[in-house]
């Protein structure tokens, strides 16, 4: 399991808190297992929900005690998403493959009709 397996798993009790529980997840999984007493490790947090019957109350106690922080984890995360596209389309928007690309596949679409139409 990974962190974002785990972060689906607890979205289901406390979504902000499942949500923050990304590919980097590993700084709020230390919260997490902090307040279970658990190893900081997706397995070690997950066995320890699966097993306790509290840990779906203790999880929105979390996410209510530290919304903010959540917030501003959510909103660091989005922010670089979105600087990273940002950067791939700057970085790439002289490219002529996708020209190439469609001009490839008219010329294949043209020949597919014209063997058809024979």
């Amino acid at each position: 399991m990974n962190w974002s397996d785990l972060g689906k798993k607890i979205a289901d009790f406390a979504p902000l808190l499942g949500s923050a529980l990304g590919p980097v997840g590993a700084g709020v999984g230390a919260l997490i297992s902090s307040e279970f007493g658990t190893e900081n490790t997706p397995d070690a947090i997950n066995s320890f929900i699966t097993g306790n019957p509290e840990a779906q109350v203790k999880l929105k106690e979390i996410e209510l005690t530290h919304k903010t922080k959540l917030q501003q984890i959510k909103l660091e995360t989005l922010q670089a998403e979105l600087g990273d596209k940002a950067n791939a389309r700057q970085a790439h928007n002289q490219s002529k493959m996708p020209a190439y690309l469609s001009i490839g596949l008219t010329v294949l679409i043209a020949f597919g009709f014209l063997i058809v139409l024979r």
